[in-house]
């Protein structure tokens, strides 16, 4: 019971902690541009209604020069706009610059965009999202686990056999096919495994845990190479039943 509280606690702990950053990240902040997916391109716009010119600067976020002091294109209306492709480092983009307001040089407020694997902006709805579906299936596969263990599959399968003397087909094929998916339950694990994997990965993307990201990404492929891995396994176990199956039912026949 003592053990079970401390997980209670750590777990409460680290989702708290994912919250509040979920909050921080979230807050509003007009210099942040939002997030653009690697090795794509991003339209950086400016507001000057009374310059002739208008200059940027971008650093990478190792805070070296991308570009310096590249002149913006007038897109009429006050508007200014510079394309960027130059984001192939993953992380924080950081600008700065200036344009000649009524003939004197003035700098703009800087500002900054976010490179990452997806492009994806991190939001406070997103992450309770991501959350809730770690814990709604992690729920599941527990509930799974539990259901599993009051099973009497012997019961069942003999029930199975009734079934088959009675011509009902019908109930035999969906009962069989209930039957082997619950009692090879590492199917249902693993199915259900992978939404949590996914949002995980969601998570992780997120907030941009750069250290995780070839990580997570590697751990994808292996998890999709292991469903094939899964389907034969399951495979040989249910032609395995099939088999003890017709041979039971080819001994109730017989009257053995």
């Amino acid at each position: 019971m003592r053990n079970k509280m401390r997980f209670g606690i750590i777990m409460g702990i680290i989702i708290c902690g994912l919250l509040t950053m979920g909050i921080v990240s979230a807050e509003i902040d007009e210099t942040n541009l939002g997030s653009v997916k690697q090795n794509t391109c991003i339209e950086i716009p400016q507001v000057c209604g009374s310059c002739s010119y208008v200059n940027l600067t971008i650093y990478y976020p190792n805070k070296s020069r991308a570009i310096t002091n590249d002149g913006m294109t007038s897109i009429g209306g006050s508007s200014w706009s510079y394309e960027f492709c130059n984001t192939s480092n993953l992380g924080i983009y950081y600008i700065s610059g200036g344009g000649d307001v009524e003939g004197s040089l003035t700098g703009f407020d800087n500002y900054y965009f976010e490179v990452n694997p997806e492009g994806i902006d991190q939001n406070l709805t997103r992450i309770i999202a991501n959350i809730a579906t770690i814990l709604f299936f992690v729920s599941l596969i527990f509930g799974v686990y539990i259901i599993n263990r009051k099973i009497d599959y012997k019961s069942w399968q003999n029930s199975l056999v009734t079934k088959y003397s009675n011509r009902n087909y019908l109930k035999l094929v969906m009962g069989s096919l209930a039957f082997n998916v619950l009692k090879n339950s590492y199917v249902i694990y693993y199915l259900l495994g992978f939404p949590i994997f996914l949002a995980f990965m969601n998570l992780v993307f997120n907030f941009n845990i750069i250290g995780l990201l070839e990580i997570v990404k590697a751990m994808l492929i292996i998890y999709s190479v292991g469903a094939i891995i899964v389907a034969i396994y399951l495979f040989s176990h249910v032609q395995e039943w099939i088999m003890d199956l017709l041979e039971e039912i080819k001994n109730m026949e017989w009257g053995v």
